[in-house]
């Protein structure tokens, strides 16, 4: 896990334009900031529907003698047959794309889009397990194009030319997660654990020895009692709803008996021992990290300290150095936690 282990996988799958090192991509490889060829991201897909192996371009009306690179794994095929059916999933796309989209065929394909910072341009890529169409819009001269998006600028062409080229080749199914190994198991939507009777369940694929263990615990008495990790999320996004006084209750007895029947208050962000370094180029202002504490009604108010010094704020920016992290509740209880941040690499 990490940039390094995915620009790896990248450069296995033929991206050979990431030149650059992990730390100059940083997180936002993961999603997209590195500059490819469209021919690199078609034949990247089309690895997928291989089962996971890249294998070279083959330009036969041009020195077809010349030797081809050996084929080479880059994922599992187990790997690879979930991405396909994630993207090949018309339900999935509605929240982002609609009821009606470009990607909508007479036969199984699996889609992704990508658009550019200030929609500079775009792309669109369509797999089955026959073929595969990569496309590209923009203008030449690098100017944006007002707000045209992968939906609605490269996918009208993609389902265009995915059209054309299947009256020549024909689509056929894409790997199936079964015939990887994987099988199908009831999940809580919103937390990923076993569903229960309190839980909106989904059916979702899983390879041998990932399907998770745990019953959901989330959902207690009809409220949604959220792991203190994800408090500050859900707030933000609208997620927590007025309390009520069981739910309360509810979350102090699930924390009480996840402590083992004792009443440890604990730091859970940042984690002692943590490392973080300040992304190159970022504004100091959203170098945060978010101080949040494992608390129940009982505990109260918990103030904040760095290096000794008070923080009045839920997030606190990073400053390069070893940090301690203390908190402390108004009735008393205390935890600690030491950080190291590094300064941007150059």
């Amino acid at each position: 896990i990490g940039a390094a282990s995915l620009l790896r996988v990248l450069h296995g799958a033929g991206f050979s334009s990431l030149t650059r090192s992990a730390e100059f991509y940083g997180l936002g490889l993961a999603l997209g900031n590195g500059d490819v060829t469209l021919l690199e991201l078609a034949n990247g897909y089309r690895g997928l529907a291989a089962g996971g192996v890249w294998r070279a371009v083959e330009w036969r009306a041009v020195d077809p003698g010349r030797p081809i690179a050996e084929d080479r794994r880059f994922v599992s095929a187990g790997a690879a047959a979930l991405v396909l059916d994630i993207l090949a999933d018309p339900t999935a796309r509605i929240p982002g794309f609609g009821i009606e989209t470009p990607f909508d065929f007479p036969f199984q394909a699996a889609v992704k889009t990508g658009t550019s910072h200030h929609f500079t341009d775009n792309w669109a890529v369509g797999v089955t397990g026959g073929f595969t169409v990569a496309v590209w819009v923009g203008n030449f001269d690098g100017q944006p194009m007002r707000g045209v998006s992968g939906v609605t600028g490269a996918g009208p062409l993609l389902h265009r030319a995915m059209l054309v080229t299947a009256r020549r080749y024909a689509p056929s199914e894409l790997p199936s997660p079964r015939a990887a190994g994987a099988t199908r198991a009831r999940i809580c939507a919103l937390s990923g654990l076993r569903a229960t009777a309190g839980c909106a369940d989904l059916d979702e694929w899983f390879l041998p020895g990932t399907a998770p263990r745990q019953d959901c615990d989330w959902h207690r008495d009809g409220a949604v009692v959220w792991p203190a990790e994800y408090v500050e999320w859900a707030e933000q996004n609208g997620r927590i709803e007025a309390a009520s006084e069981t739910a309360v209750r509810t979350t102090a007895a699930i924390k009480t008996a996840a402590r083992g029947g004792g009443a440890q208050f604990q730091i859970v962000s940042p984690r002692a021992g943590d490392r973080y370094e300040i992304p190159p180029g970022m504004d100091p202002r959203y170098a945060t990290i978010a101080l949040r504490a494992s608390t129940t009604p009982g505990d109260g108010a918990v103030r904040w300290f760095i290096d000794g010094r008070r923080v009045f704020e839920s997030r606190w920016a990073l400053m390069p150095g070893t940090h301690v992290v203390r908190a402390v509740t108004r009735s008393g209880a205390t935890d600690e936690t030491r950080i190291e941040v590094t300064s941007p690499r150059r």
